[in-house]
């Protein structure tokens, strides 16, 4: 994985402050660089200056994510990453106060759930009719399917959209899930089938990833099929399916039509 960080303080007081930070955040992106944590292609970053501010510089940026009506593909792309943002070090009162202000501007434009979500309902899950993997036909990914793309993305996705939408605080998926199934807001059944799916596609990748090699990192996403045992290949298919009544739950409730962009939220 690559890196995704930024830098909050309440106010600067003076420039001399947001001179210092600026340089602080530029040591600390390129020290992780250095250890082995890639920088972001997306430029998520504290070293971005989009990624860093005081906080009433971040509230108008987000405002601007959620309230607005005609975000580019990036801004997209940047609000969906964002919004799993979590305290690693310093004042936890600056995460929440931000979060709540997040969940106050989401209540504010009703459209901004249903907007993220209809680009990722859309993903086709990678199952044929008769229940065969439908694979890359040819190209560098031959005989092998997206595992990020039709597993992750639209798994994690949803349940990050439904936690927003019913006010849950918790940025770790299985954390989110588990607390959508306390509010009712999934049924228990699918809860446990969630949390099983998301382990399958994790478990799956990383090993994939392990045996792709550093050379070789894009090919981590792309998974064959016809190598895994037959119990793993039972547990991907259950694991799409899963994904594909989490699609269908997250429509229903956020009251989706079928249109929507599979590729919007590639990463």
């Amino acid at each position: 994985t690559d890196q995704d960080n930024a830098i909050i303080v309440q106010h600067w007081g003076s420039n001399n402050a947001a001179d210092y930070f600026r340089g602080f955040s530029h040591v600390v992106v390129s020290g992780l660089n250095t250890c082995g944590i890639p920088l972001c292609k997306n430029g998520i970053m504290a070293s971005n200056p989009k990624f860093f501010g005081d906080v009433n510089e971040w509230k108008h940026r987000v405002a601007h994510w959620v309230l607005s009506r005609d975000l580019t593909e990036k801004d997209m792309m940047d609000t969906y990453i964002f919004l799993d943002f979590r305290s690693l070090y310093g004042e936890q009162m600056l995460v929440n106060e931000l979060r709540n202000h997040i969940m106050l501007l989401i209540r504010e434009n009703r459209s901004f759930l249903p907007s993220l979500a209809e680009r990722v309902v859309a993903i086709p899950m990678p199952v044929g009719f008769f229940k065969k993997f439908i694979v890359e036909k040819s190209g560098e990914y031959k005989d092998r399917l997206n595992l990020k793309l039709y597993g992750l993305i639209p798994l994690v996705t949803c349940i990050k959209i439904l936690a927003f939408h019913h006010g849950v605080i918790e940025t770790n998926t299985i954390e989110r899930i588990r607390a959508l199934g306390r509010l009712d807001a999934i049924p228990a059944d699918q809860q446990e089938f969630l949390e099983q799916a998301f382990e399958t596609f994790l478990t799956l990748k990383i090993r994939n990833s392990l045996a792709a090699g550093e050379e070789k990192r894009a090919l981590g996403n792309y998974i064959n099929p016809s190598e895994l045992s037959t119990r793993q290949q039972r547990l991907l298919k259950e694991a799409f399916w899963t994904v594909s009544e989490l699609q269908k739950t997250t429509k229903n409730i956020l009251k989706l039509g079928d249109s929507g962009n599979q590729n919007a939220l590639v990463s």
